[in-house]
């Protein structure tokens, strides 16, 4: 399983961590939209994320319920039928 780090956290002056984050990359900020769609599962968390009808990620991931930074360790597979996996996955779970 892959794994990365959690912060949450508030943006004041939104629009200067934006320019910083241009600088930084050498490219505008871009706005993803997205739904994400959550299953009980019996261990770790499951979601369908949806980026547009023929896009999406399911992602199952295991992360400690604490404060502060996480440590998640997740698997993603891509699915070109968003809609189809949430209604086998919601009859499912």
């Amino acid at each position: 399983m892959a794994r990365n780090v959690e912060i949450k956290a508030r943006a004041e002056r939104f629009g200067d961590i934006c320019a910083i984050a241009q600088s930084l990359s050498g490219q505008p900020p871009q706005l993803i939209e997205q739904v994400d769609v959550f299953f009980h599962v019996p261990e770790g968390r499951l979601k369908l994320r949806t980026l547009s009808p023929t896009s999406g990620e399911l992602i199952y991931y295991k992360r400690d319920n604490v404060p502060g930074p996480k440590t998640s360790s997740y698997q993603v597979v891509k699915t070109n039928q968003p809609a189809e996996l949430q209604a086998v996955l919601s009859d499912a779970y």
